[in-house]
């Protein structure tokens, strides 16, 4: 569970429940069933530094606040926030913060396998950036890359190919095509393109990314040897269809 950044109202909410909870074990530990203490421990939610329900009771409070600033009828997350927002100030600002908890809702429904729920909080998430941020803004970007991590964990790999396309082609312009983050979508997009056999495309985007992580990172760093790694893979996957390689690795390479 990651507080940084998170909005006041969810941090208050998150932390109130886990003391509730470590007073209900002290309740319970000192052995008092009645009275005051039987009522703290029944109404305290079991939120312990060591449970799972933190992660539960941490995406239930970033629900309640996110849905309180979000009109129902509108298609993206944070309308009521930006309706809300004072005189002068600028819309994004405003937006920004709330369409964070928004995508980390997202997130984490997605981490806790709830993947209806968070294929639609993460496509408001990614509505409303667009809106408000702009398509080419860095959090737009990110939210496509949420919402095809969502498709692959729901099997759907061609939807996630189209929204991993999207936020590569983005991250190209805005970043460059040498950029860390640019390269790692380059690999993702390679492994779900082998995925469903379409071996061409995905050997562009793999020796594409091995090619200039390792020049970059170096051959040894584990970024560059996890892309190098998946290349190979392909690259097996290729000898057992019988088809070459193209060249594009020496190409790419420089030679």
């Amino acid at each position: 569970v990651h507080l940084a950044g998170i909005p006041n109202g969810v941090r208050g909410g998150f932390f109130g429940r886990f003391w509730r909870g470590l007073c209900a074990a002290a309740v319970e530990r000192s052995g008092q069933g009645s009275g005051a203490g039987a009522a703290v421990a029944g109404s305290a939610s079991e939120v312990m530094p060591w449970s799972s329900a933190m992660r539960d009771v941490y995406i239930d409070e970033l629900l309640r606040w996110v849905r309180g600033r979000t009109d129902d009828a509108e298609p993206e997350a944070c309308g009521a926030e930006v309706a809300g927002a004072p005189a002068g100030a600028k819309v994004a600002d405003v937006a920004q913060s709330c369409l964070e908890a928004a995508e980390r809702l997202s997130f984490g429904l997605r981490k806790r396998g709830r993947l209806t729920e968070a294929a639609t909080w993460g496509q408001r998430a990614l509505t409303g950036r667009e809106r408000w941020l702009g398509p080419l803004d860095q959090d737009t970007l990110s939210s496509h890359a949420t919402m095809a991590e969502i498709a692959e964990a729901d099997g759907r790999l061609e939807d996630a190919v189209i929204s991993m396309g999207r936020s590569l082609e983005g991250r190209r312009v805005v970043y460059g095509a040498r950029h860390r983050a640019t390269l790692l979508s380059e690999v993702k997009l390679g492994i779900w393109l082998r995925a469903l056999g379409r071996l061409g495309e995905s050997e562009g985007h793999l020796v594409t990314a091995a090619t200039f992580l390792s020049k970059d990172l170096g051959a040894e760093h584990t970024t560059a040897l996890a892309a190098a790694t998946q290349l190979a893979t392909l690259r097996q996957q290729q000898n057992r269809l019988g088809r070459s390689p193209s060249g594009v690795w020496k190409n790419a390479g420089g030679g």
